[in-house]
């Protein structure tokens, strides 16, 4: 064969299997690539709340709005929930918003996005004068030069502080038409771009042509965005987030346990539930839920604690330097704060595991009104008793149970008003059953051995916002029992009914300066009954036998009054 017919026999078959290769390379797809972001069609506009003091700028609320295939919106919530009428009107409205659905890979899909909801202050009326006074101009992406439409124009004049609003057409381009003299800020949000503010000066007969060039706030697709907290200087407390304890590793999620973990704080001797902070006793240090005592951290001294953990919004923990209002306590602070229910739709959960269920319930009943319910309870007890049941030869039966409960209304007066109900609880029970005498010569000696101690809380709390003030007014009735028991010879039971009554202002004086004065009664009942064989005469009592023995009665009880008053400038 000849040599050159080889030769291109050789090069035509490398030349078939580059493009091969080629083609094969070039039909990668990757997978999950949003092919369109979901398009804004029908939006819904909120006013500025009337209620509401009037500010110099816009107030922002940033949101987080899922979008289902069909564009419509599914959930709605603040980025950083503050609970503040501005978000609550946001939240509404991006209720009502229609988008055209995100496609991924070409087909629509359900996207959450991040959306920036902004509220203008009430418009004044501008002092006319004679004559043709005008802003226009058109708003550009810096770099590309491409056109930013809807995007909101918000022209103050520094002088008279009236405020009008324009917004940018699909050209970019908007106008302010009969303008006074005088200075103008200029402020420009859109969606997607960082906020641009520049000053401009309006003179007798002139008219302004200008342009403004819009900084995007991503130019990555894949760029992630951190929010941080600026460093405090206060180191004596230290705000714990719910979002962060579901994180922290040891405590399954239990809100108070995750103090116990925190520097400065021991646990007590065989983990009985108290908090040791730097080295003091542990009733040195109290424990609050929104200003109402918490008298039993936790179940059985430690299990679990008994309040749900998901019904709770953060936890301040002061180790010292903690406020006046704080009265009687020399250690250390826990305050547990409760969050408001969610509003937007009925959200639950149901856990079962090896040593307990519990379940939680909570949604709006109607606009105004929401609730939260919440209830766990042991099993171990039946499953003890069951057993002891069908095995005659089981002499001793031990019943560990427990159970606590949460319940919140919340009631929206007026959008500076909220009316809040609260009820909280819990019992641990504790019995050791002996089917047998442990003596023969005292048959009394044998049935229930039993301990036990629960507590229930009731409180109502009114509270108003007004720009920089708050006024909170609270009432509270708790109640604690401790009980002990010993065949049936032997009862100790103590009593304890507290009554919490607190009024308390806060205003913020200027940026770094915050007045609070307020002032609370504390009414204690304390009662007690003991009932327990006498003190043996002679050492021929001390062997008598239980039944034989002869019993005494005690009862005590007084109450306490503490008012107090108290003033902090922080």
């Amino acid at each position: 064969m000849d040599v050159r017919k080889i030769f291109y026999i050789i090069v035509f078959v490398l030349f078939d299997i580059v493009i091969a290769l080629a083609d094969e390379k070039g039909t990668e797809k990757p997978s999950f690539v949003l092919t369109r972001p979901p398009e804004l069609v029908e939006y819904k506009e909120s006013k500025w709340p009337e209620n509401e003091p009037t500010t110099d700028n816009p107030v922002e609320v940033i949101l987080e709005i899922e979008i289902d295939e069909n564009g419509t919106v599914v959930d709605v919530k603040p980025q950083n929930e503050s609970g503040s009428t501005f978000e609550r009107l946001a939240v509404e409205s991006a209720r009502g918003f229609k988008f055209k659905p995100a496609e991924i890979d070409n087909k629509p899909a359900r996207v959450k996005i991040t959306y920036r909801y902004v509220f203008y202050p009430p418009q004044e009326p501008a002092v006319k004068v004679s004559g043709i006074r005008r802003i226009s101009g058109v708003v550009l992406e810096a770099g590309t030069k491409s056109r930013v439409s809807s995007a909101s124009i918000v022209c103050k004049n520094l002088d008279t502080k009236s405020v009008v609003t324009a917004e940018s057409d699909e050209q970019g381009k908007f106008e302010f038409l009969d303008l006074p003299d005088g200075v103008y800020k200029i402020t420009i949000l859109a969606s997607g771009y960082k906020k641009y503010e520049t000053q401009e000066v309006l003179e007798k007969n002139q008219e302004l042509s200008v342009k403004y060039y819009l900084l995007k706030s991503s130019y990555n697709e894949f760029e992630t965005v951190v929010r941080g907290k600026k460093e405090k200087k206060e180191i004596v407390k230290r705000t714990i987030e719910i979002e962060e304890i579901s994180k922290i590793p040891g405590t399954g999620g239990d809100a108070i346990r995750v103090i116990q973990n925190m520097p400065g704080v021991a646990r007590t001797i065989l983990n009985t539930g108290g908090l040791i902070v730097r080295g003091s006793r542990p009733q040195d240090t109290k424990v609050f839920i929104d200003g109402m005592p918490l008298p039993i951290l936790f179940h059985f001294y430690g299990l679990t604690s008994t309040y749900n953990s998901e019904m709770l919004s953060s936890i301040d923990f002061y180790p010292g330097g903690f406020s006046p209002e704080y009265g009687n306590v020399s250690a250390g602070i826990v305050e547990l704060r409760r969050r408001d229910p969610k509003t937007d739709r009925l959200h639950g959960y149901l856990d079962v595991n090896i040593v307990e269920a519990s379940a939680m319930v909570e949604g709006p009943i109607n606009e105004k009104l929401s609730f939260g319910a919440a209830f766990r309870r042991s099993y171990v007890d039946f499953i003890i008793s069951a057993l002891a049941n069908n095995i005659d030869s089981f002499d001793l039966t031990v019943a560990p149970k427990y159970y606590d409960y949460q319940f919140q209304l919340n009631y929206k007066l007026s959008s500076l008003d909220t009316l809040d109900f609260g009820f909280f609880g819990s019992k641990d029970a504790f019995e050791m059953i002996f089917k047998e005498p442990l003596a023969e010569a005292d048959p009394l000696a044998s049935g229930t051995f039993n301990a036990g101690t629960m507590y229930h809380t009731g409180l109502v709390k009114w509270i108003r916002r007004t720009g920089d003030l708050r006024l909170e007014s609270m009432f509270g009735v708790g109640y604690i029992n401790f009980d002990f028991g010993l065949f049936e010879k032997i009862r100790m039971s103590m009593d304890q009914i507290y009554f919490v009554s607190r009024e308390k202002m806060e205003s913020r004086i200027s940026e770094h300066l915050k007045l609070t004065i307020g002032a609370d009664i504390h009414t204690v009942y304390i009662g007690s009954d003991v009932v327990a064989p006498q003190i043996p005469k002679n050492m021929v009592d001390q062997f008598k036998p239980l039944s034989n023995s002869d019993l005494s009665k005690t009862n005590q009880a007084e109450w306490t009054f503490i008012p107090a008053f108290f003033t902090e400038l922080d």
